[in-house]
Formats: C-alpha cells, sequence, structure tokens
C-alpha cells in the first residue's frame, strides 16, 4: 500500500537505554570531552562577547597588599566592641545608681 503525498514516514528509533545516566557517567563524560559547568559557562560568556551581547569585563584582581590586614580588622573591631561595652557598662551603671538614689529619696519625704 502506498502513502499519500501528503504523508512522511519516520525512520523506527533505536532506543539504547531508558534509564537516566547517573554521576559517574556524567563524570566520565565531562573528562572525556573535556568540559564541565564551569567550562560550558566559560565557553558561553566567549561566545556571548564575541557575538557583542556582553562586554568584555574589566579583570579584577585584589592582592594582600590592596585589603587591610586581618590583624588590623582584629584591632579594629576589638577596639570599637571595647567602646561599645565602656558605654553599655556606663549606662547600666547610671541606671543602679538612679535606682539606688529612689529610695533616698522617699526616705527624705
Amino acid at each position: 500500500m502506498n502513502a499519500p503525498a501528503s504523508t512522511i514516514t519516520a525512520a523506527p528509533l533505536a532506543i539504547v537505554s531508558t534509564a537516566a545516566h547517573d554521576r559517574e557517567w556524567w563524570r566520565e563524560e565531562a573528562v572525556r570531552t573535556g568540559t564541565d559547568w564551569s567550562g560550558v559557562v566559560g565557553a558561553a560568556l566567549k561566545l556571548m562577547i564575541a557575538a557583542d551581547i556582553i562586554e568584555q569585563p574589566e579583570p579584577k584582581t585584589m592582592t594582600t597588599w590592596d585589603g587591610p590586614s586581618w590583624r588590623a580588622s582584629a584591632k579594629d573591631y576589638h577596639e570599637q566592641r571595647a567602646s561599645r561595652r565602656t558605654s553599655e557598662t556606663r549606662r547600666a551603671e547610671a541606671q543602679i545608681e538612679a535606682r539606688a538614689e529612689i529610695p533616698r529619696l522617699l526616705v527624705r519625704q
């Protein structure tokens, strides 16, 4: 029987596996092809830059000379913490003195 001219007959599909690939397969495939997610993202960025979709960002690097040392940061933190504690302590002492003064005022009256 001949199919009408408007009908297209497709070749049968060969099913290799119905199971999804496991992590080990993906790991081996990434090694075999030399790609991983960071490589895929990097390649996509290069393509977008080449197509003038996005601009090449300026490289930003920070060396140890650019940032403050951790010792200076720790010193600043402890100094600020000490000043906060000092003000909190003074405030608490003032409240204690004010509470202690209330009975004295009541006795005088």
